[in-house]
């Protein structure tokens, strides 16, 4: 298999579309079975078109691409020192993208004179990022109404030098 960091690459505004309809389809494949209803539309606001675009203009949304078809296989981004955004399209996790773009993510931190990093973490998501080295913090609820909450935790990580 070829370098995955070589496939990945900037969102441009072709992406925007695809990588939405990529997070969704993600979203509707793996949050149902954990999440109560609202909480699953909850993170499909979160992570609209809209959201997209205001992520995009305040920092860096990384995208890894397929060498097949050019579909979008992956995503991540990071404003500052937080990382949000972080999605492996269903078909393809545990192929070694998700921890791709962290990578790729880490780095642009790093070059950038970050230490530390923040992220939210889902319960789909949690074993992942203990395994590249969040901490996991206090679990915390959000309200979504009727009755629903969304459980996550907030994650982070002291960034060694390179």
């Amino acid at each position: 298999m070829k370098d995955m960091t070589t496939m990945i690459r900037e969102l441009n505004a072709t992406d925007l579309r695809p990588l939405h309809r990529m997070i969704y389809e993600t979203i509707d494949a793996s949050y149902p079975e954990i999440y109560p209803p609202r909480a699953v539309m909850f993170f499909k606001e979160h992570h609209s078109e809209r959201e997209i675009t205001k992520r995009s203009s305040a920092g860096k949304i990384l995208v890894l691409i397929s060498e097949e078809d050019e579909s979008i296989l992956a995503t991540g981004s990071i404003i500052v020192s937080e990382i949000s955004g972080v999605f492996v399209r269903y078909t393809h996790q545990r192929k070694g993208y998700g921890k791709a773009i962290m990578t790729r993510l880490e780095q642009i931190a790093r070059d950038n004179g970050i230490s530390k990093l923040t992220l939210s973490i889902s319960l789909p998501s949690r074993q992942f990022y203990e395994r590249l080295g969040y901490k996991v913090l206090v679990e915390r609820l959000i309200d979504v109404g009727e009755g629903e909450r969304l459980k996550y935790w907030p994650g982070e990580k002291e960034l060694d030098r390179l």
